[in-house]
């Protein structure tokens, strides 16, 4: 299983990272370049599983880093 995960917009990069909840075990957020992050893999077990994924505009992070 591959799912993308890219912004409707392209203007600066974003970052992805999940903040609640969890994936199952045997899929991973993978960052696979710039504004494209990936859940890949294979669960391994039957379920449902509620997540959250939060796209950050690095503009933002730059700002307070």
């Amino acid at each position: 299983m591959i799912i993308s995960i890219v912004p409707l917009s392209l203007e600066s990069a974003v970052y992805y990272a999940i903040t609640s909840g969890s994936l199952p075990v045997g899929i991973s957020l993978v960052n696979v370049g710039l504004n494209d992050s990936r859940l890949i893999g294979t669960p391994t077990t039957v379920g449902s599983h509620a997540i959250v994924i939060q796209g950050t505009d690095s503009d933002i992070l730059d700002h307070h880093l």
